[in-house]
């Protein structure tokens, strides 16, 4: 019987390409989120380094304040003073500081800072004047240090008898008596002041002057044992999370760890700072539009790689299914589909397509008495008998020779060879073979008549004459006795 070979179903082809597509696609998934996590670890360890530098900063200017002696010049004499809107407001008269040494290649450097005080700021011999003569040498300091990083937002001190230096000059430019009062006393005073010397992160919080979010690095400042008032360096949030970030979500900075809210953040961690006392959280926020249009670009031709490869899979499957299908239904077409030997039509192309050698025979072969096999046994057994008959016919003949089946119990072999008595014996002991052996097939066995017709290959007979002629001696065969062989030119029996 004529099988199909292994054949995919559409499901298979639907499906299996499929899930290979979409494991693809979740590894490369997986692998984004690997370089997104490194991504955001980068920005965390940069912002991290920011709040570090700031940290250092203020203890800079903390140690300059807590240790210059005081400013041998006047203030009101290298500034100017004035009291606007019931406060004392003092700047530097001369806004570059130029070196003093020898050198004149050496750049100036401008300087940007203001003290905002009570009034008795500007009042010669006042302790808040006092208080600001031995600290206005660091003002320039905090001058420098604001523009040192891009980050930084401003930074000030806060004297704890009521003046305020900062930089840059607009971070203080406007403040007015109840804010100076807020600023001392309020909560970020009373955290740097809970401990002495340590560097406190606060915030994110709103500066008065500042209508976007900052971060603090403060630190209480103290000469000897004396405290002196707070210094506090200003970052901007939105500057200090996003520079340098390479990722679409944003990040956050969580003034409480336990605030978190877990299921809207994904990479939390607790915010690293040697030496600072704080309770932040850094983590980060999906917003699932953003990454998708951020995975597209980033994966854009691995996922057309899998695309194409997928699309091929699926084609490849199809063209393999379609060469099964062809090659089935050509053997359909040559072939008989009960028994796999050749159809009529298989003979005859295998007739007009082979090479023969000298000599060529073609038989002609029936099942004696079939229809009384089928009327005794059953059309079932009957058909086991001739599949038997064909198994036998394929196993006794080279693989250079044909046989047929040309409907019903008859077969057609065509051998071919150099000496025409070998090719009669070949289809008379093919023959007897079959009848001997035909009992494990069939209760009491079965026999065979047939025609043979044997030729030179040279004389060009055609296929339909030969097989007249082949069926010609059958006829006589089963007329004359059943179960022999009767060739062109002699008589063949059971003997022969």
């Amino acid at each position: 019987m004529i099988k199909k070979d292994h054949y995919f179903s559409l499901r298979f082809i639907a499906l299996a390409p499929a899930a290979i597509l979409v494991s693809t696609i979740l590894i490369i998934i997986f692998i984004y989120i690997q370089r997104l996590e490194q991504a955001v670890e980068h920005q965390y360890k940069y912002i991290e380094t920011s709040l570090t530098r700031a940290g250092k900063i203020a203890t800079t200017i903390d140690y300059s304040l807590g240790s210059i002696p005081g400013h041998n010049e006047p203030v009101l004499m290298t500034h100017d003073g004035m009291i606007k809107d019931g406060l004392c407001r003092i700047l530097p008269k001369d806004a570059v500081l130029r070196s003093k040494i020898k050198n004149d290649d050496l750049p100036s450097v401008e300087i940007d800072y203001m003290i905002v005080g009570r009034p008795e700021t500007c009042k010669l011999n006042s302790p808040l004047y006092q208080s600001l003569q031995n600290k206005i040498t660091s003002a320039k300091l905090l001058s420098f240090f604001q523009d040192i990083d891009f980050n930084i937002d401003g930074v000030r001190f806060v004297d704890r008898l009521g003046f305020v230096i900062s930089s840059p000059r607009a971070f203080s430019q406007h403040l007015n008596s109840d804010q100076l009062d807020n600023m001392i006393g309020g909560p970020a005073w009373q955290k740097a002041t809970m401990n002495r010397r340590v560097i406190s992160v606060f915030g994110p919080h709103i500066s008065f002057d500042n209508p976007d979010e900052i971060i603090s690095v403060m630190t209480s400042v103290y000469s000897g044992k004396s405290f002196e008032g707070v210094l506090t360096v200003d970052l901007d949030l939105k500057r200090l999370l996003n520079r340098h970030s390479q990722v679409s979500g944003d990040i956050k900075l969580i003034g409480q760890f336990n605030a978190i809210d877990f299921r809207a953040v994904s990479f939390e961690r607790e915010l690293k700072l040697e030496g600072m006392m704080h309770n932040h959280a850094l983590a980060y926020q999906w917003h699932f539009k953003d990454e998708l249009v951020a995975f597209l670009v980033a994966e854009k031709y691995a996922l057309a790689i899998c695309i194409f490869l997928y699309s091929l899979v699926v084609v490849s499957l199809f063209y393999f299914n379609s060469r099964i299908e062809r090659t089935y239904y050509k053997r359909m077409a040559s072939h008989d589909p009960m028994t796999g030997l050749l159809n009529r039509r298989g003979m005859e192309n295998y007739w007009y397509d082979s090479h023969f050698k000298q000599y060529l025979a073609l038989a002609t072969l029936d099942v004696d008495d079939f229809k009384t096999i089928n009327d005794r046994f059953g059309h079932d057994v009957g058909d086991d008998a001739i599949c038997y008959v064909a198994n036998q016919m394929m196993a006794n003949i080279s693989s250079k020779d044909a046989v047929a089946r040309f409907g019903g119990e008859e077969f057609v072999v065509c051998v071919t060879g150099e000496d025409k008595d070998a090719l009669i014996s070949v289809i008379e002991r093919l023959r007897s073979a079959i009848s001997e052996g035909s009992c494990e097939a069939l209760d009491g066995g079965c026999t065979l008549s047939g025609g043979l017709v044997l030729v030179d290959s040279n004389q060009n007979y055609s296929f339909s004459y030969l097989l007249k002629q082949a069926d010609r001696l059958l006829y006589q065969a089963k007329t004359t006795g059943k179960n022999k062989l009767i060739s062109s030119d002699k008589l063949a029996n059971n003997s022969m």
